[in-house]
């Protein structure tokens, strides 16, 4: 007796554990990958107070964070949001010798990466690339604690990059999960409505012929 064929094939389930293969491993690799390279290659750190080279690639708005939680150099630093009474900054262009104006940033702008978390601070407009100057200090007197700054291209604009793509690795883990689970189920119900319908085929009696 020929054996019924049943449909959907079993090779469907090689596809959903292919799914949940990527949901459990591709996708957290994804964003784990590219935490670990934001914490690696973040935005640099300047303890201050002190000056610091500042190369700048590309014109145009730039914003100084306070990272107030920070690791640098093996050294922790807690500060707490708030900048330090007296702490003042300047970014000074080494090809004219002019300060660049800096403007408090109004906006509530801040940023947790790993054991890094930031405030944004103070923004500013490079007219061109160039080299730059970082200084930040206290006034004459009692001074102040050393803190931590970064600098960053626009308002969060490299890390909501690196964000969004924390976040696309896990949408991917998320959407190829649930695509596992609607082929596995899609599969495994089909196969057994087809297997009922296959046994009662086989298990139905031949028709008596009317006299």
């Amino acid at each position: 007796m020929d054996r019924t064929e049943i449909r959907p094939g079993r090779g469907w389930y090689i596809v959903a554990a292919a799914l949940l293969t990527i949901a459990i491993v591709v996708g957290p690799l994804l964003a784990v990958g590219k935490a670990r390279q934001m914490l690696k290659d973040g935005p640099a750190q300047y303890v201050v107070p002190g000056e610091h080279p500042l190369a700048l690639a590309e014109a145009g708005e730039y914003v100084i964070f306070h990272e107030y939680q920070s690791t640098v150099g093996g050294r922790v630093f807690s500060t707490g949001p708030g900048l330090p009474s007296g702490l003042t900054c300047q970014v000074r262009d080494l090809s004219t010798g002019q300060p660049l104006t800096l403007s408090t940033v109004s906006m509530n702008a801040n940023y947790t990466l790993g054991s890094r978390a930031g405030q944004a601070v103070w923004s500013f407009r490079v007219p061109a690339p160039g080299q730059y100057t970082l200084s930040a200090g206290y006034p004459p007197g009692p001074g102040g604690p050393e803190v931590v700054l970064t600098v960053q291209k626009g308002l969060l604009g490299e890390l909501v990059g690196g964000v969004f793509a924390i976040l696309g690795g896990a949408c991917v883990s998320l959407l190829a999960g649930a695509a596992a689970l609607v082929v596995f189920l899609v599969v495994l119900f089909k196969r057994r409505g087809a297997m009922r319908r296959a046994q009662g085929t086989v298990a139905a009696p031949p028709a008596t012929p009317y006299r």
